[in-house]
């Protein structure tokens, strides 16, 4: 039985939708691998040993560096998972802090030189971050989309008069937001008050005016609650605004996948990586980043439910045929042969001398600290008062379990 571990400093939804969901099913399966996921600070030189292959996911950080490092001294088949051009991170973003601090770029190229393979979703994250892999491969996330009943969850019913509009973000979209999407909802709002109920989740606009037909909902730390609740409220129309960056074209269409699988029809941006998957007014609608253009797109679908029909229809059968878990699995297996087939010359004794020399789990409390000062500075102070004693815990209570087994 092959053994896979994938990593990343938190169980972000890079982590969970691009690598871990795939590798889950694929061991549900009649293949023989049993895969786990810890976050980088869980993971042990054991885990290390008793794996055949590691996947780092957007790793960066010491610890990180030491797992991989590590994991080739044991000649494990390492892998990296990257889903954003992280080394070319914009200003406006939370984590930029981190990314363009130069230890943590230094990290980051030194971990992609020594992995074996580059696992990513973004063609142009693979022509821009290839030269550091001898092999690298594209793989589409997977998606599981419900079933149609009758006509469909999505459609309208007898008694169900308002057409939902749904956008969501983070944080680092608010000012995307407030120049372009902000104008059009203070518009269309006011024009069809009667008409739509508009639900923006997860930032907080500035330039956003209120109206009782505009609801602003709180970011879900929890991507399961925010899946629940989409799913509850039958959102018919997902806003995907993207400006067009050399940044963003390395992105993944990942909203086109998440809004067609909650039942609602998409209006994107004109810009990659959209324009790689959506055909306009065929499987979505797609809008240049201009006021009137974006206004006039919504308005089209807001006033025809047999447009909203005819778009979902193509996009749930682009869905079916490109990005089904039994598709995506077989090119996983495909590109990553070593997941079925016994790897050879690894070492299986362990090497205590060695695990000594790169200790995971040296001065972890203390080497937590130091990065987070040499990376936000004196802000660290706010940051850390809320992190470190959450981390301290889980890190405490990780020695001890591994204290009693080792007895």
């Amino acid at each position: 039985m092959i053994k896979v571990l994938s990593f990343c400093e938190e169980k972000i939804p890079s982590a969970v939708l691009g690598v871990n969901n795939i590798l889950e099913y694929i061991s549900n399966k009649k293949i023989e691998i049993k895969f786990k996921f810890k976050k980088t600070y869980e993971v042990n030189s054991k885990d290390i040993v008793d794996s055949d292959i590691i996947i780092c996911v957007r790793g960066a950080s010491d610890q990180d560096k030491d797992i991989i490092n590590l994991a080739k001294k044991y000649k494990r088949l390492t892998i990296y998972y990257l889903d954003d051009d992280l080394l070319n991170i914009p200003k406006y973003a939370s984590c930029a802090p981190f990314y363009e601090n130069n230890h943590t770029r230094k990290n980051m190229v030194e971990i992609m030189k020594k992995s074996d393979i580059l696992w990513t979703s973004s063609h142009n994250i693979e022509k821009k971050y290839g030269c550091y892999f001898d092999r690298k491969y594209v793989i589409d996330t997977p998606i599981r989309i419900e079933k149609k009943k009758d006509k469909n969850l999505r459609i309208e019913k007898n008694n169900q008069t308002l057409v939902k509009i749904c956008f969501a973000g983070s944080i680092d979209h608010v000012h995307m937001f407030d120049s372009m999407l902000a104008p059009v909802i203070n518009n269309i709002s006011q024009k069809y008050i009667n008409k739509i109920e508009i639900y923006i989740i997860g930032i907080m606009p500035k330039k956003l005016k209120q109206n009782s037909n505009v609801k602003i909902i709180d970011f879900f730390d929890n991507i399961k609650d925010y899946y629940n609740f989409v799913k509850e409220n039958k959102f018919h129309i997902g806003l995907a605004p993207l400006k067009e960056t050399s940044f963003n074209s390395c992105k993944y269409y990942n909203k086109f996948l998440d809004y067609t699988s909650k039942g609602m029809v998409g209006v994107y941006s004109n810009v990659e990586p959209y324009k790689f998957i959506v055909k306009d007014k065929i499987n979505g609608m797609l809008a240049e980043n201009e006021i009137n253009s974006w206004q006039e797109t919504l308005e089209k679908l807001i006033l025809s439910e047999e447009l909203r029909n005819k778009l979902y229809d193509n996009a749930v059968k682009c869905i079916q045929k490109n990005f089904s878990y039994e598709n995506i699995a077989l090119r996983v297996l495909d590109c990553i042969p070593e997941l079925k087939n016994k790897i050879e010359n690894k070492i299986e004794k362990r090497n205590w001398y060695l695990e000594k020399k790169i200790d995971l789990n040296k001065n972890f409390i203390i080497n937590r600290i130091i990065n987070g000062f040499r990376i936000f500075g004196i802000k660290y102070l706010w940051i850390g008062g809320k992190k470190i004693p959450y981390k301290v815990l889980n890190y405490l209570k990780r020695k001890i379990n591994y204290a009693n087994k080792k007895e």
